[in-house]
């Protein structure tokens, strides 16, 4: 083939690929310190302690997960951080699907896939509740300005930290310290129009009423269009 009609092929497989790589778009945006969802159009005033990822979808296919928060000056266990022991970094999920399923039922198949420790729902498989995680408790809040479904649950896990063998505050332990810690998960559930949206946020127990603190007040400013109207707009 000669070099002309090599490069005649390839400006016409670009031509074809660039309307998929046109269809990508972003799941949420960041503007004057609010965070909102492209495709549901909730928005959410973000402090300046957390740190915002988002992703890209194709317009057919929408993305489960709209976005994560994590905060940035988290703490951490004072034994962990001596021994680089593991941590958990206090973060927030947003996912949103269209579904006729109601807030309350998905909490309940949450707490029934819990149990089974295994689930078919997309949702449910990112949120690292399946292999070790407890429920707590139910309660119907406000969310936005609609009614949402809370639940809480703790995740039981090891947190794993190496010391000197002949340190004597830990010579009894060959080195090796095992704690048995559990975060907080607080998952809220609600329907808006036709999408049903699940939002988690975990913290480690240590942390909880802190962390919860800067959520709760997070939260307050989620807001839909026509539901009080729209933190972006304020």
């Amino acid at each position: 083939m000669s070099s002309a009609k090599i490069i005649i092929t390839m400006f016409l497989a670009l031509a074809i690929c660039q309307p998929l790589w046109a269809a990508k778009i972003a799941t949420a945006e960041m503007k004057n310190d609010t965070l909102r969802d492209l495709k549901v159009n909730f928005s959410l005033e973000i402090p300046k302690n957390w740190k915002v990822k988002t992703f890209k979808e194709e317009v057919d296919e929408p993305e489960l997960l709209r976005a994560i928060l994590q905060q940035k000056n988290y703490q951490i266990n004072q034994e962990a951080k001596n021994l680089a022991g593991d941590y958990t970094i206090p973060e927030i999920q947003f996912f949103a699907r269209k579904d006729t399923l109601s807030a309350a039922g998905f909490i309940t198949r949450l707490i029934n896939d819990i149990n089974l420790r295994s689930s078919e729902d997309d949702i449910i498989n990112q949120l690292n509740l399946l292999l070790m995680g407890e429920y707590v408790t139910t309660q119907q809040v406000s969310l936005g300005g609609q009614p949402a479904t809370q639940a809480f649950f703790k995740r039981n896990w090891e947190r794993q930290m190496t010391a000197e063998a002949d340190d004597p505050h830990y010579r009894q332990h060959g080195g090796l310290i095992v704690r048995k810690v559990n975060d907080v998960h607080e998952v809220y559930a609600l329907n808006y129009q036709d999408y049903l949206i699940v939002i988690q946020a975990n913290v480690e127990f240590e942390f909880y009423q802190a962390v919860k603190e800067e959520v709760d007040k997070m939260l307050l400013t989620l807001a839909f269009p026509g539901s009080g109207g729209n933190a972006a707009d304020k």
